[in-house]
């Protein structure tokens, strides 16, 4: 795993019945960053108050780099994956979810060098639904 910069993400969510608001803005990086969803039965999902342990960081980096080389492998360039997948900036995300489940939303830099696949290069921040 690539060195990790440090980087911080202020993360904020309201619910209204299966609507979620997800509201990210970014303290100290203006790159790229990925935002995911952990529902409460994915191995990723941590209790609140938990800490993350260093699998789940290495499984949520392995899964945006396989998702990343992916996409490269059927024609996406590095920077076409990122502003399909990824944010720049404050951000508000709205989406559909369960209500009848708890999520956890992971929100970690992300950065691409010289075009090569996008990699994890913050330490996830984690907030629950």
């Amino acid at each position: 795993m690539q060195e990790m910069y440090d980087v911080d993400f202020n993360v904020s969510t309201s619910a209204a019945g299966g609507t979620v608001s997800i509201s990210v803005t970014p303290e100290n990086w203006n790159g790229y960053y990925a935002v995911q969803i952990a529902p409460e039965d994915n191995l990723l999902y941590i209790e609140p108050g938990e800490p993350m342990s260093e699998y789940a960081i290495k499984t949520i980096a392995a899964n945006f780099y396989t998702g990343a080389r992916s996409a490269m492998a059927n024609g996406y360039s590095a920077e076409q994956y990122l502003k399909s997948s990824c944010y720049t900036g404050p951000r508000t995300i709205n989406m559909q979810l369960s209500s009848d489940k708890r999520y956890m939303v992971i929100v970690f830099a992300v950065e691409s060098s010289n075009g090569e696949v996008p990699v994890m290069r913050s330490m996830p921040v984690v907030k629950h639904i």
